[in-house]
């Protein structure tokens, strides 16, 4: 590098375009930062983080040569062309002081007495001596070329007479080669979370486009079209999403896509199977519901798509050991599984992803995120694995809408990845959630129409019943709740249709505090104890 930096003074001092062109040439075939600092990257990091780690710095070294385009458009413009290449001469010795100065000594790897020219003609060799070397060295070369010629090119048409654009606008021209970067480094964050096997992502809108996309996928992967989803789940309103939820009092917007079947949702609360000592006995539960299907089945089942908590069905967290017996359903009917986490990904259940509450038994095909990966901002993703998505490029799988892959919400989306992580706030929802939880279970046994409190996390459900035995719902009475915590200062909702069973969803923020969970708790404590008909226990 400092060689480099040193011939660059001479491209500084040059005087006529031959002398200037001659030492560019030189000074580009002395430029090897890039084949130095990928092949120390892969070096450094473990072979699990290898690809990774070679992508992020690939992706630091295109957006190096693009950002450069736009300082240099800026310098141009507002003093001399001859100043870009001063300033670039000294930004080069300045990283050069820093590497110097802050970049550890790692010890060499390639520790022969070999000289530097043989060392490049045994390279050489080895390429040459390897077609598929020889053929993506040759394509990268050629890539290269065009590239460079682009930007060449493309200044000198802009600057014509025919456009005649400003040095300014000319490097701002670059930023629409800057823009994908930022996905790039999206795309890594959340696959490097998850577990090996769902490592490649595509970026949407909403929520219920990411499932859309997920159920298409599963269709185009297994060329089947019959998909399962649970009794009051909630997945989306576009046509595909729409058919594989369950919800009473649908409006009627005429028949559903075929082929979509119902599971029972698995309610620990009024599910009528029950064991011995009257707990939830989900296991013949989702047998008889799969053998049921199996029974209207033309024998095209795709996938099932879940959540892992039925957040819209009143906070019903899957039991313990269902994704389990799901995943051996599915790999029974050569399905696949799509776990939906719209709602409970990114730390909101206590879990960084919450199908990994039990565990990492369970690894879904297709993984959708959307919500608090964009932090109010429009943007989903949908997870899957390297296999199916080679599978899904061969059979060109299209899945695509007006804000696919913006830019904005991408660097949105992987601040918020970064932010939870660097201050650990998936922890931080896993301690607030039980401080949350504890009070609403102290609520519970002071109040008998709190049919129930379930819930994970920052995600909790509070049924309200008319009778604790019968467990009849009370929607007159849950309204009322709504309207004193409303007066009391506390924005309080809770949906009345039978699916939801009349059901407080409380979600607060990951960033919430302790003192806010304590104040929202006093102020339900306050409407319970002042709204007519809660059944006080006391």
């Amino acid at each position: 590098m400092l060689l480099s930096a040193t011939i660059w003074l001479a491209v500084c001092l040059a005087t006529s375009f031959k002398a200037f062109t001659a030492v560019s040439f030189f000074s580009g075939r002395t430029s090897i930062t890039s084949q130095l600092m990928i092949p120390l990257a892969s070096g450094l990091a473990t072979p699990a983080r290898r690809a990774t780690a070679i992508s992020i710095v690939f992706s630091g070294l295109m957006l190096g040569m693009l950002l450069p385009r736009v300082l240099s458009g800026i310098v141009a413009q507002y003093t001399s062309w001859r100043n870009v290449y001063w300033l670039a001469l000294g930004l080069q010795y300045l990283v050069w002081s820093l590497l110097w100065l802050y970049m550890p000594d790692y010890p060499a790897i390639n520790t022969t007495d070999m000289p530097y020219y043989k060392f490049l003609c045994s390279i050489f060799y080895l390429i040459f001596s390897q077609p598929v070397l020889a053929h993506a060295c040759v394509m990268v070369f050629f890539s290269n070329a065009v590239f460079a010629s682009f930007w060449t090119t493309l200044t000198a048409f802009l600057s014509g007479t025919l456009y005649n654009w400003s040095s300014l606008q000319i490097g701002l021209f670059a930023l629409i080669g800057i823009a994908p970067l930022l996905f790039v480094n999206l795309a890594k964050r959340p696959t490097g979370l998850l577990p090996d096997g769902l490592d490649k992502a595509l970026f949407l809108s909403t929520g219920g486009e990411s499932n859309e996309a997920a159920i298409k996928l599963a269709k185009l992967y297994t060329g089947k079209f019959e998909i399962v989803g649970l009794g009051r789940s909630w997945h989306g309103m576009t046509s595909g999403a729409n058919a594989a939820q369950y919800h009473s009092r649908a409006p009627w917007y005429g028949p559903m896509p075929t082929g979509n079947f119902m599971l029972p949702s698995p309610n620990a609360y009024r599910s009528i199977f029950r064991n011995a000592d009257g707990s939830h006995d989900w296991q013949p539960e989702l047998d008889y519901g799969f053998s049921l299907i199996d029974q209207q089945s033309v024998g095209s089942l795709a996938a099932v798509i879940v959540e892992p908590i039925l957040s819209s069905a009143g906070m019903h967290p899957l039991p313990k050991g269902y994704l389990e017996a799901l995943r051996s359903h599915c790999n029974q009917r050569e399905m696949l599984l799509i776990i939906d986490e719209a709602q409970t990904a990114i730390g909101r259940a206590g879990d960084m992803f919450a199908f990994q509450h039990d565990g990492v038994k369970v690894i879904p095909d297709i993984l959708t995120l959307s919500k608090t990966l964009g932090n109010g901002l429009p943007l989903s993703a949908i997870v899957t694995s390297s296999r199916i998505a080679k599978v899904a490029k061969e059979r060109k799988f299209l899945f695509y809408t007006t804000h696919t892959n913006d830019p904005l919400p991408a660097a949105v989306g992987d601040t918020v990845l970064k932010i939870v992580v660097r201050d650990n706030l998936v922890s931080r929802s896993r301690v607030l959630g039980e401080k949350l939880h504890a009070g609403l279970r102290l609520l519970q046994s002071r109040y008998g129409c709190i049919g129930d409190v379930r819930g994970r996390g920052l995600m909790a459900g509070v049924e309200i019943v008319a009778n604790s035995l019968t467990k009849e719902a009370s929607p007159q009475l849950g309204n009322a709740l709504v309207e004193r915590m409303t007066a009391l200062g506390l924005w309080a909702q809770i949906s009345t249709l039978t699916s939801f069973a009349g059901t407080f969803r409380i979600a607060p923020p990951l960033t919430t505090t302790e003192e806010e969970i304590e104040i929202g708790l006093k102020i339900m404590e306050t409407a319970f104890a002042e709204t007519p008909g809660t059944t006080p226990l006391y």
